[in-house]
């Protein structure tokens, strides 16, 4: 076997072994408030017995918890396993995860090498079977798959479903194409920042109206119209005033090129080979609209949250290993390898930033003081959710400074705040109502 090669799996190997390493850890790597909702998401689908439909959140207060954000299908799915044994896992929904990234590198590597990839309507590369190997290397590595794809997200279970609806719609059957317009609905209501793939896969005009349109219509029924029934309005889904996208707008391109050399610097490595890819208008103009509509829409809320950029760093990556096909053997080695090592190097994002004995300390002390499975508890702490997906009880997210010792939100059994860095809970000896600003779910 080629040294590069060997190098190359080593480099995996590594990368694999570090993940390993932080299976059991709840909620470590990026975004944990975002792992916290939507695992609680699929915790409740097997404990409260949630209906699909109505998908609850753990901060609910005294109300039902539903909250209508994307599509909650990843969450189902992961619930699975805990409705047959009855027990919930830390680690299944990482393992799940890990499969379906290694799973969506190997569709879009049969979808990105198939010979009848140039009757596409909008996107014309190809890439030859012989230099397969740098797909592999650019996707798996690229630190936004590591930062975004290795963690209980549903980013990479739509990324899967998208790359299936792309297989099928390079069928010649007109059936399995509008089947597969179908399958996009469903990635695009699972994470609606991925419709810009759209313009790389269909293969004709037709197809690409029949998709669009039933992502309209799906996305008025469920992001529009079914958020009604949420009791809380807890997930960002409505679109920005015109004004506030405005405003947020400059800001917000300036955190998008500031999070690339903070968090994704090997994605520098390939950017020469996106700009000869600009020879090709079309995709060009593609990713460089959807990067700035994506941006407008979404404006402050990707400081916290670059999970948006998906479709943006897919598409880069595609038009990168397009390019880089034409360069020197040595060329592609010596850039893929450092790519690779960068992108291990992110894995340090896969380590819990609290200590990391909170997760068990907070269900430890909840158990020693008394705290009854369906007791509600006030976290007097801050806005984050992991807090009482860490306790593993419903309730109520307070700022530390609102915390009043033994005095609660009306409805709560049970108050936890931090003494010397540690949970600590209280029986409610009072209620009151708290006038609170909602600062850290304003970031949502």
């Amino acid at each position: 076997m080629p040294k590069f090669k060997i190098f190359i799996l080593l480099i995996l190997s590594v990368l694999l072994l570090i993940w390993l390493n932080v299976l059991n850890e709840p909620l470590s790597g990026t975004h944990e408030h975002r792992q916290a909702d939507t695992l609680f998401t699929a915790w409740s689908y097997c404990y409260e017995n949630t209906n699909f439909f109505f998908p609850t959140v753990i901060f609910r207060e005294n109300t039902p918890g539903v909250a209508i954000g994307e599509f909650p299908l990843w969450s189902w799915v992961v619930s699975i396993p805990c409705k047959l044994t009855g027990q919930w896992s830390e680690a299944l929904p990482r393992v799940f995860s890990l499969f379906l990234f290694l799973s969506s590198g190997l569709l879009w590597w049969l979808w990105f090498v198939n010979s009848n990839m140039k009757s596409l309507h909008f996107f014309k590369y190809n890439l030859s079977r012989s230099e397969k190997w740098l797909w592999f290397v650019v996707y798996i590595f690229s630190t936004f798959h590591i930062m975004h794809y290795l963690i209980p997200l549903p980013d990479v279970f739509a990324m899967n479903v998208i790359a299936l609806s792309a297989l099928g719609f390079q069928r010649a059957n007109r059936l399995i194409q509008y089947f597969s317009g179908g399958l996009f609905l469903v990635g695009f209501l699972i994470r609606p920042y991925f419709f810009p793939i759209l313009f790389l896969i269909v293969p004709g005009l037709n197809v690409f109206v029949w998709t669009s349109g039933l992502m309209l219509i799906g996305y008025y029924c469920w992001f529009h119209q079914w958020t009604s029934v949420s009791n809380i309005d807890y997930y960002a889904v409505h679109l920005k005033p015109l004004k506030e996208c405005l405003l947020e707008f400059p800001q917000a391109l300036k955190s998008v090129v500031y999070s690339i050399f903070r968090s994704h610097l090997n994605f520098v490595l390939i950017w020469p080979f996106i700009l000869f890819a600009s020879k090709n208008k079309k995709i060009f103009f593609i990713w460089l609209s959807s990067l700035l509509v994506i941006v407008f829409l979404r404006g402050n809320h990707l400081i916290f949250h670059n999970y948006y950029l998906g479709a943006i760093n897919f598409i880069s990556l595609l038009m990168a290993s397009y390019q880089m096909q034409f360069f020197s053997k040595n060329v592609q080695k010596y850039l893929l390898s450092a790519y690779a090592v960068i992108g291990l190097m992110n894995t340090q994002h896969l380590y819990h930033p609290n200590p990391k004995n909170w997760p068990r300390l907070f269900q430890d002390e909840a158990k020693a003081a008394g705290v009854a499975p369906q007791d509600k508890v006030g976290v007097y702490i801050s806005f984050d959710p992991s807090f009482l997906y860490w306790s593993k009880h419903i309730g109520w997210l307070r700022n530390r400074e609102d915390m009043e010792p033994g005095v609660c939100d009306p409805g709560a059994q049970w108050m936890v705040y931090l003494v010397d860095d540690k949970p600590h809970y209280e029986i409610c000896k009072s209620h009151k109502n708290f006038h609170f600003k909602r600062t850290f779910f304003d970031l949502k």
